[in-house]
């Protein structure tokens, strides 16, 4: 069932509202139409206590005047592209650069003000929003919804699809920080991370893909068996020197493109809550939760550098540069669509 509450006030005078939906194990996600983000996700560890296991604010007003996209859907472009660039059919596009003077990180912010029009099902919630041509740079109308589902198996299924009335750019995902210890929890360097990435993109000084795609075999980003988050995160590793640990995109070995398959599995020993991932997206941006400024967040509780971890599974940062990556360009007549899913589980 989906419960509905408000959420507060926005600067504007708008009032968003939460929906929360419970399972028939009394685990609970709850979301909002604010960037339609995942403000909490509650589900019992080992000795049957519930944990919170995503960072984020009581209040929606925290979340209009906070950083760190905290569990919003990103977009029109999530990641970077590189001076904000796109040519598409012969003309050259810019969207809005608000990164290092050179980057359009997660569409310029094109989503952060977006409140979604919301539509509940049974154990869904649909969220839908138009975002305007032109607007943040972006070319075309383009029509948005994100679908979340949340069953009995403890899955939260995150559908994203869009369609334009332009030839325009599309890369959707979710910047939900977790932490399988809870919000309150220690940070995750200690949590065990594997996944099914055997390449990742390494990153020029701007944290920007130089084009390359490397295997991570003897290399820090290697998590194709199971290790520690912090186990190499400090290493004296140029790469990890230019993004304050892990900051790059892992790629994925698909048995065909945009096959729904395992892609990673999060777990913190501390509690046994284990988190696996599953996604047709052909990667995901490992983030440690380097930029993380110290600042308060649900109950009063502080969040400092790395005390949460992100899996953005979407297509590669700077895809219109970079030519030979999947193209995120999407045309008339097209729909976008991906989907990504969380399942939570105690080993």
């Amino acid at each position: 069932m989906v419960k509905t509450e408000s959420f507060g006030l926005l600067s504007d005078g708008r009032e968003a509202k939460k929906y929360i939906i419970e399972n028939a194990n009394g685990a609970r996600v709850v979301l909002t139409d604010y960037r339609a983000a995942i403000v909490s996700i509650f589900v019992k560890d080992k000795n049957g206590t519930e944990r919170d296991v995503v960072l984020g604010y009581d209040k929606v007003a925290d979340y209009e005047s906070g950083h760190g996209w905290f569990g919003a859907v990103v977009g029109r472009y999530a990641n970077r592209l590189r001076n904000g660039t796109m040519m598409l059919n012969g003309r050259e596009h810019t969207a809005t650069i608000n990164e290092n003077g050179v980057t359009s990180l997660h569409g310029g912010g094109e989503m952060g003000p977006t409140v979604f029009d919301a539509k509940c099902g049974d154990s869904t919630v649909l969220f839908t929003a138009k975002l305007e041509d032109g607007k943040y740079g972006f070319p075309g109308n383009l029509e948005v919804s994100v679908r979340y589902s949340f069953d009995d198996n403890n899955k939260l299924e995150i559908c994203y699809s869009a369609k334009t009335n332009k030839k325009t750019v599309v890369n959707l995902t979710n910047h939900a920080y977790f932490n399988l210890n809870g919000y309150d929890g220690e940070n995750i360097e200690n949590h065990m991370l594997k996944t099914a990435g055997e390449f990742y993109l390494p990153v020029d000084e701007k944290c920007l893909p130089t084009g390359e795609v490397l295997s991570v075999k003897e290399t820090p980003f290697d998590f194709t068996t199971e290790r520690r988050v912090g186990q190499s995160i400090d290493e004296d590793c140029e790469q990890l020197h230019i993004c304050g640990g892990y900051d790059h995109t892992l790629v994925f070995r698909k048995s065909e493109r945009g096959a729904f398959e395992w892609c990673a599995q999060l777990y913190s020993p501390k509690t046994g809550i284990c988190m696996d991932v599953t996604t047709t997206c052909p990667g995901t941006q490992l983030y440690s939760g380097n930029s993380i400024r110290d600042g308060v967040g649900k109950n009063g509780v502080p969040f400092t550098r790395r005390s949460g971890v992100c899996l953005e599974t979407h297509y590669f940062p700077d895809s219109m540069y970079n030519v030979h990556f999947p193209s995120p360009v999407l045309n008339v007549g097209q729909e976008f669509y991906e989907k990504t899913a969380f399942t939570f589980s105690v080993k």
